[in-house]
């Protein structure tokens, strides 16, 4: 790189933001410059040894140059793990000073890179923008008015939600947790909101865009509407009609920003595309986004599926499926008739093995991913391959259709057949079609995608040649294994490449063989195999191929009206994805119940408000599939106006926060239509989970544990209704002892006499257990531990009572402290407690009287 170029390119970014990374397209690599290039190389390709220097005035400046493979991994996790924005820049003429901006890409926004990078379809699933607008009611900070749309690339969707929210946005960032979006777009607001929008969305990392608020402008935004939406038949066509746009004015604002941000009425292929849908988070059980961390809920920092609830249930075999038990997963529900349903259908497939195996094993296994096909027919880069895999889906629906008709029953006519029925009834004339149309056979037989021979005399004609052709290789091959050698019938191997067409194939022990001839042309060496060709076979592979781009060129018009005619199936398809992504998760939540190393049981559930929670021999669904763990199951009974807070004490590494944990996450899972780890489970529906479970203190940006806890605890004693399960672990334990009791027992007493919700605190100070005296819903339990040869052993075992004592420097021990280490902490211990009970000890630490 030159001084002149280099300080171009610093022209170009100049005044950007740091978490933009620009980069420059030189046709055959891609450079990266100054603080770009030094993050690439630091966080992404882990080595800072790959920068080069260039002195300019004097000063050295560092670049990276990245080709074609490792830019498209730099892109990847610049996208999708650390959240970054790209721009692309490209020389615009013959003049190396003509740069302009030839693509952008943000975590939300990944469409303009789909000419760029070779395989983007992970990008295009995470491609979902939330745009959304703040405003006070009346001057009141207190009383805001939160107006969003989601906006779904991927499976063409436009979510809309108008809510009221408090000053610490509590709701907004329920409905966040929800939908994740990848990105945020909104407009500059009061300061005081500015810090409230960009406190929530740093607790969930999801980057923000301010745009202009011209970009908001929502004046011509029903006519951008009717262009992109796609209306049901009889509808008026226009959107000013449709009932979920009875919406606010800042609602059609977040529409605009939405529209302007993607160009959306500037791409034809979003032309009548969408769908518009209202969302209502009150229809699914309330998870923070720090419950779902703090339970492992799914999958984060690349940890092994066992290690999270994602992971356990998800035996999932389509695409589909894995994405919709995503969503089932963050949604639970609330409907006590709708969770009995999935239980029901659980069930079924529980206690039926046989169609159970059937369907994951041999059907849903070949089921396409057809939400990935229908966006390849919006884009317009869907061909044979996209037309059998439709036919295909239809074909394997249909056999799954055979199979669920055997169970006869209510619930599976209502979810899968009669759906299946009338599905696969829109998509009769296009099987017809295309079984007229596609050469099914040679599919079977070679893999080859074309039009059949029979469609016209012209590609007769061009498949008796090539069939002639055929058999001239065929017969060449036998007259070759003489002329080189070969063993006949064994060695030598015709075969079809993608690369070099017909070619010869034989193991590399006998490639000697081959190895002095002249006519022989090697062509590639692999670890157990030698390609090569010779004339004869090369003229033959030519006449082969002219006959192929023959028969290609005349069946693109034939191939183009069949693609259009499939891309018209685009509602159908998403009907029938639907159906059977639900069948998968359904078959999959069976699955996990059988293969469960003690078989998971179906919850009992009660109405909302019947105030019981019964939970026997209970376990924690991710831990007892661990290797070489032997789970202990415990047993938990709440019941309104018995017992509806545990203070739990006991030893560090006791299980107390496995048994917090456990208790979350089977009520997630009995919500959500799974069966759960336990002998037996009675669980009334409740409306929300709340955890403080663990120190994150990098979960809010410039915060320490200790304030991270206060706020998550802040929220805790505002928003859950007696219908809400609270889990608390060590509360108080980030500030001194004395104001970490104070904390923990005004918590504790504030949730047990106003809150009233069902509540597991664990804590390791004693003295919180006294208030189970004062309090008659109040109730202490203890881990239970023991000693054996002066040797803790802890039992894993929660029951009623009181842990007495602290069993700290017991667990110190267990791991290895030094000798010295733990002869001055019981020394120390001994004093304190002594001091607390107004008594000394003597240099060993031994009680004086």
């Amino acid at each position: 790189m030159d001084k002149d170029l280099y300080g171009i390119f610093v022209k170009i970014i100049e005044g950007k933001s740091p978490t933009n990374i620009c980069m420059f397209d030189r046709a055959d690599y891609y450079f990266c410059i100054g603080d770009d290039a030094f993050y690439i190389a630091k966080e992404i390709l882990k080595t800072v040894t790959i920068l080069k220097h260039i002195l300019v005035e004097d000063v050295p400046q560092q670049y990276i140059t990245l080709n074609k493979n490792t830019f498209e991994r730099v892109v990847r996790e610049l996208l999708l793990v650390h959240l970054y924005r790209i721009e692309v820049y490209r020389c615009s003429s013959t003049r190396s000073q003509d740069w302009e901006l030839s693509a952008k890409a943000s975590p939300g926004y990944t469409r303009e890179f789909e000419n760029i990078l070779t395989n983007c379809e992970e990008l295009q699933e995470q491609s979902r923008i939330l745009a959304f607008k703040i405003t006070e009611e009346a001057g009141n900070i207190c009383k805001l008015n939160v107006s969003m749309v989601c906006c779904d690339l991927f499976y063409h969707t436009f979510q809309i939600c108008d809510i009221l929210d408090n000053d610490n946005l509590a709701n907004f960032k329920r409905i966040l947790t929800q939908l994740r979006p990848k990105e945020c777009l909104t407009v500059d607001s009061s300061v005081t909101l500015n810090q409230m929008r960009k406190n929530i969305l740093a607790q969930i990392a999801i980057p923000v865009t301010t745009l202009k608020k011209s970009d908001f402008n929502s004046s011509n935004v029903l006519n951008d509407l009717d262009m992109l939406v796609k209306f049901k038949k009889g509808s008026h066509g226009f959107c000013g009609s449709l009932p979920e746009m009875k919406v606010s004015d800042s609602t059609l604002q977040c529409f605009a920003g939405l529209i302007k941000y993607f160009g959306l009425v500037n791409d034809d292929c979003f032309l009548k595309q969408f769908q518009i849908q209202y969302f209502t988070p009150e229809k699914h059980l309330r998870v923070e986004w720090s419950t779902f961390e703090s339970l492992n809920l799914f999958r984060f920092g690349g940890e092994k599926s066992a290690d999270n609830l994602y992971g356990i249930l998800n035996h999932c075999q389509t695409a589909v499926g894995q994405r919709l038990l995503h969503e089932y997963l963050k949604m639970p529900l609330l409907d006590k008739n709708k969770i009995d349903e999935r239980l029901d259908i659980v069930d079924l497939f529980v206690q039926n093995g046989e169609i159970r195996n059937i369907l994951q094993q041999e059907l849903l296994c070949r089921f396409p991913d057809l939400h990935r096909l229908c966006r390849k027919f919006v884009i317009k880069r869907a061909g044979l391959p996209e037309v059998y895999k439709v036919y295909s889906a239809v074909n394997c629906a249909s056999d799954m259709l055979k199979l669920l008709d055997k169970m006869n029953t209510s619930v599976i006519k209502d979810n899968f057949t009669e759906p299946l029925l009338i599905t696969l009834d829109d998509f009769q004339k296009l099987t017809e079609m295309v079984s007229m149309t596609l050469d099914l056979d040679c599919i079977a037989r070679t893999g080859e995608y074309r039009v059949k021979p029979e469609f016209s005399q012209f590609l007769q004609d061009l498949n008796n040649c090539m069939q002639n052709i055929d058999q001239k290789m065929t017969s060449y091959l036998t007259k070759a294994m003489k002329m080189y050698g070969f063993e006949q019938g064994k060695s030598l191997k015709l075969e079809y490449s993608a690369q070099w067409g017909h070619v010869f194939r034989v193991s590399r022990k006998d490639e000697k063989i081959i190895r002095n001839q002249k006519a022989v042309e090697l062509l590639d060496m692999q670890k157990g195999s030698v390609r090569f060709t010779d004339e004869i076979l090369k003229n033959m592979n030519s006449e082969m191929m002219k006959a192929k781009d023959s028969y290609e060129e005349f069946q693109k018009r034939i191939v183009d009206e069949l693609v259009a005619t499939v891309a018209t199936y685009m509602d159908p398809m998403k009907s029938l994805a639907q159906v059977v992504g639900h069948l998968d998760v359904m078959v999959s939540f069976a699955v996990a119940s059988v293969n469960a190393p003690v078989q998971y049981v179906r919850p009992k559930i009660l109405q909302p408000g019947s105030g019981i929670l019964n939970l026997t021999q209970a376990r924690h669904p991710c831990l007892e599939m661990q290797p070489d763990v032997s789970f202990i199951a415990n047993d938990l009974k709440l019941a309104k106006g018995e017992t509806e807070l545990i203070i739990l004490t006991g030893p560090n590494m006791g299980g107390k926060s496995t048994y917090l944990r456990q208790t979350a996450m089977i009520i997630i899972m009995a919500q959500m239509g799974c069966f759960v780890p336990c002998q037996e489970a009675t669980i009334s529906i409740l409306d929300a989970v709340y955890t403080r479970i663990g120190a994150s203190d990098n979960q809010y940006k410039g915060l320490s544990t200790f304030m991270t806890e206060m706020v998550e605890v802040s929220e805790i004693l505002e928003l859950p209704s007696e219908n809400s399960l609270i889990v608390i672990d060590e509360l108080g334990r980030g500030t001194s002892t004395f104001d970490g009791l104070g904390i923990a027992w005004a918590v504790a007493e504030t949730i047990a006499t106003k809150v009233r919700a069902f509540c597991l605190f664990a804590s390791h100070f004693y003295e919180m257990t006294m208030m189970a005296s004062e309090l008659s819903t109040v109730k202490n339990y203890q881990a239970l531990a023991t000693f054996a040869d002066n040797n803790l052993v802890l039992l894993y075992k929660i029951k009623p009572g009181i842990c007495d004592r602290s069993y700290g420097i017991n667990v110190a021990e267990m791991v290895g402290f030094p000798d010295i280490v733990l002869k001055e902490a019981w020394k120390e211990a001994r004093r304190l407690e002594a001091h607390r009970h107004g008594g000394t000890t003597d240099e060993d630490g031994n009680d004086q009287q």
